[in-house]
């Protein structure tokens, strides 16, 4: 978050045009791909291990509330299951 600021504020020149041009635009499309994919889930499978992460076993519901929140963990998650092409 202090980065963003210190970029809206002039530093690194061109790289907060490319932040938001490209990277933040990417990352709202994940998102909006997890809560389509998280909302055709059924409830009974929500319970179900999707994802190791870091050494930890994360769910439908526990990765949505890291999703839903924004929170650095959730930008992981995101990329995580990108990867798995689970979104």
């Amino acid at each position: 978050m202090e980065v963003l600021l210190w970029c809206a504020q002039g530093g690194w020149g061109i790289f907060p045009f490319l932040l938001n041009k490209i990277y933040l635009p990417y990352m709202d499309t994940l998102r909006e791909n997890f809560l389509k994919t998280y909302a055709n889930t059924p409830l009974s499978l929500r319970d179900e291990i999707i994802l190791v992460f870091e050494g930890k076993p994360l769910t439908w519901n526990v990765a949505y509330l890291e999703v839903k929140v924004n929170t650095d963990i959730g930008t992981k998650i995101l990329k995580e299951l990108k990867e798995l092409k689970l979104i």
